[in-house]
């Protein structure tokens, strides 16, 4: 999932793998939320749409009452795992910690998994006269932009001129 769907995309998302690897029946036991929630106002034109600014939270999800003997945690985990590495592609730039890890026995069968990831998703959105969101006089709706890339440049070098192409 490289494209914005909409906002909170990430948790979602982490929770939807989550659960793919999980037996549906314990998908009733399993919560996730949005914790320690911050606003970062920097917004910046995009040409075809604006970043409003970055919201960070931490995603926690929490699993009651998992049977542990029966279904393997670390296989969720190792998704988890997987699904942070290949959907968040700014964990670097934004220098991100760890996800952290808990459990809590319940039973001598159950245990409560409990997950805390930390993210950064930037708000966007772009112009649209139906839009819900009024930024300096024009409306805008949340929705990820189209982003323009070009696939050659010219390089002008004092005499000389390169032509640079993309490799598709």
């Amino acid at each position: 999932m490289t494209e914005q769907v909409e906002q909170g995309y990430l948790l979602k998302g982490l929770t939807a793998a989550m659960l793919s690897v999980m037996p549906t029946r314990l998908h009733r036991q399993v919560d996730s939320w949005m914790e320690n929630v911050g606003l970062r106002l920097t917004p910046k034109h995009m040409g075809l749409g604006l970043e409003l600014g970055k919201m960070e939270y931490d995603a926690v999800f929490s699993i009651e009452e998992f049977p542990f003997k029966e279904v393997n945690p670390m296989v969720v985990i190792a998704t988890m795992m997987a699904w942070v590495m290949d959907n968040d592609p700014d964990r670097e730039t934004f220098e991100l910690g760890e996800p952290s890890y808990s459990v809590e026995p319940e039973s001598d069968n159950t245990v409560t998994i409990e997950v805390s990831v930390p993210f950064i998703e930037t708000i966007t959105v772009v112009e649209d006269d139906k839009g819900e969101i009024t930024f300096r006089g024009k409306t805008y709706s949340l929705q990820p932009y189209e982003v323009w890339v070009a696939d050659k440049i010219w390089l002008h070098t004092g005499n000389d001129v390169t032509l640079i192409e993309s490799e598709k």
